[in-house]
């Protein structure tokens, strides 16, 4: 038995969790760099992501990608060689990469790439966000701001020997083709009501449209989100720490703000009082560097970056924001309801 050759979506999402179908695949990958191979080989505790990601045995992590987004591979191996070793940023360190030929038992005839690196002990923060008290989740918030301004600080030489796009007019372009899809991306996606649809376009043309005034460029993880911050409990209960970042098969380089739209929605769970933390420690973290601000152009920038954004990034927000945007009449108002200021 082997791997099926993977044409669509629905094809990967058949079998890109199956332990019994990629452990030949993930014991290749370790004996082709003379690690042990002859480990367990599992992915529980382990959400699932776009890719086929399994722990080989108790201390190493084997991520094999998917044909579907070919670029993730030399993004996150590029970036892992670059920055992972980095004192100040907790992502896991890269013990090899390489690819897998399509004569190895098991592959179905294709080549795959896969990235080794080591396991980060921790549960997402997602498991428990709403267990955590005000003081923890800001905290949390501090510390991921800590983390982003050491990321944003870091020379764009490196992202650039990563395979990154570092010109300013490659954020630009993508702000463009985003923009020029948005309404019809959105439609088929159905997570808003039609009559903000219809006004999209209007919206996104606006003054306040990104990037950011006085915007330079930094590197983005454009993926800080619940499922890839591990954290883990302190001693004496009640309290938890980041133990460490994963996942940078997303990253640009690009205006800062757009990291927001990750990190608020998605780590944060939307909480206004944590990106007030987040913020204040970002500025520390970056003297004199622009810092999320509570102002209603910042609103309405941050809600166009989120129509801009490659992934429906709106469909899981708290139902109390769902409804508020829902019903909200025009753009402006929904910008309020997400980003503008308020208690979270």
């Amino acid at each position: 038995m082997g791997l099926p050759n993977i044409q669509s979506l629905a094809d990967w999402s058949a079998v890109f969790r199956d332990v019994d179908l990629w452990a030949p695949l993930v014991r290749a990958a370790l004996a082709q760099h003379g690690l042990p191979s002859d480990v367990p080989v599992s992915n529980d505790g382990l959400l699932p992501g776009s890719h086929a990601v399994f722990a080989a045995g108790s201390y190493l992590i084997v991520k094999i990608y998917s044909p579907l987004w070919p670029k993730d591979f030399a993004t996150e191996t590029g970036l892992y060689r670059e920055v992972a070793s980095h004192s100040l940023l907790p992502f896991p360190g890269m013990v090899a990469c390489g690819v897998l030929p399509a004569s190895t038992p098991g592959s179905g005839n294709s080549t795959w790439p896969y990235l080794i690196m080591r396991r980060i002990n921790g549960v997402p923060l997602g498991q428990v966000w709403e267990s955590l008290a005000p003081a923890q989740r800001a905290n949390i918030a501090a510390r991921l701001g800590d983390f982003t301004a050491v990321l944003h600080s870091l020379p764009l030489t490196l992202a650039s020997r990563a395979g990154l796009a570092t010109s300013r007019q490659a954020w630009l372009d993508f702000l463009a083709t985003q923009k020029a899809g948005a309404p019809a991306r959105h439609r088929r996606w159905g997570t808003l009501p039609g009559h903000l649809i219809d006004g999209m376009a209007g919206f996104l043309a606006g003054p306040w449209s990104p990037p950011s005034p006085g915007w330079g460029l930094s590197l983005l993880s454009c993926d800080v989100t619940a499922d890839h911050v591990l954290v883990a409990p302190l001693e004496g209960g009640g309290r938890w720490r980041i133990n460490g970042l994963i996942d940078l098969g997303d990253a640009m380089v690009g205006d800062p703000e757009y990291e927001l739209v990750a990190l608020y929605l998605l780590a944060l769970a939307c909480n206004r009082d944590a990106l007030a933390a987040f913020r204040d420690a970002y500025r520390s973290g970056r003297p004199g560097s622009r810092a999320p601000d509570t102002s209603p152009e910042f609103a309405m920038r941050m809600m166009c970056y989120c129509l801009l954004h490659p992934f429906d990034v709106l469909a899981d927000l708290p139902e109390r924001l769902r409804r508020a945007i829902a019903g909200a009449p025009h753009w402006p108002a929904a910008a309020r309801a997400l980003w503008g200021p308020g208690p979270g």
